[in-house]
């Protein structure tokens, strides 16, 4: 967990999705800005590990959310009733992490 990068750039205005591609993984999340729910789409190139997880955290680094992966594709909804701000995912896959994108939540 030493390396935290978070990607503010890349944008894609057409569906309101932020997104990375490289070649160990592809993370996305959109709509984005949300009033409600956020889907959360990832892929993975190599094992996934028993415990990994899609983390959704606060800019207190508070864990808001927790979401259990089994497979190296998926789609996730995440829909909790959280208040308006900013909000970071990543993926943690055994002992390593995907690059962090930015959530916002409005009302």
């Amino acid at each position: 967990f030493d390396h935290f990068r978070i990607l503010d750039s890349l944008w894609t205005v057409g569906n309101s999705a932020q997104e990375i591609t490289n070649a160990d993984y592809s993370l996305s999340v959109y709509p984005n800005p949300t009033t409600s729910s956020a889907t959360i789409e990832y892929h993975l190139t190599g094992d996934v590990a028993a415990d990994t997880k899609i983390y959704i955290t606060d800019v207190t680094g508070r864990i808001v959310s927790e979401i259990s992966i089994k497979n190296k594709d998926g789609v996730a909804v995440f829909d909790a009733a959280i208040s308006q701000g900013i909000y970071f995912v990543r993926i943690i896959n055994g002992n390593e992490s995907t690059a962090t994108l930015k959530l916002i939540k409005t009302n």
